[in-house]
């Protein structure tokens, strides 16, 4: 429930509120994943990208065997290392942790829509700064040709 109130707080703005729910939460449970969420997301809105980096790194232990939200926060933590300026990073933690094929979470759910948006909208940012994606946007494309017509999710 802290989590879920943490990150009602994220999304209306009131960050002041959010974090000190959001910590508790974590105080609790490490591993809870919407808590470190809505942290990370209060540490982006208040462009707080060094201590988002260290906030993901510091958790991330807590996340094996838990759903592919872990993605997503690792997507967050390429977001801080991109406006860092450091694609090279960006990319390194989409093969290794946002966009790992081979992961055994992939593996299991290699469809969520989650990341794929996630691996988009990353190489959208780093295409748009210059950046060479290699083949990543060919990968992406063979998994969300299968996804032509689904119309499950609206962000899909």
């Amino acid at each position: 429930m802290l989590a879920c109130q943490s990150f009602a707080h994220e999304e209306a703005g009131d960050y002041l509120a959010a974090e000190p729910v959001g910590r508790r939460a974590i105080e609790l449970d490490p591993g809870d994943l919407w808590a470190a969420h809505a942290i990370a997301r209060v540490m982006e809105s208040q462009a707080r990208r060094s201590e988002g980096i260290d906030w993901l790194t510091t958790l991330s232990p807590h996340w094996e065997g838990s759903h592919n939200l872990q993605h997503h926060l690792w997507w967050h933590c390429a977001l801080f290392k991109l406006e860092h300026g450091d694609p090279a990073a960006t990319l390194e933690l989409d093969d290794t942790r946002f966009r790992n094929l081979a992961a055994p979470l992939t593996v299991a759910s290699p469809d969520v829509y989650i990341d794929g948006q996630n691996a988009a909208s990353m190489l959208f940012r780093l295409q748009r700064l210059g950046v060479d994606v290699g083949q990543r946007w060919e990968k992406l494309a063979d998994k969300a040709e299968a996804r032509i017509g689904d119309c499950v999710s609206a962000l899909a």
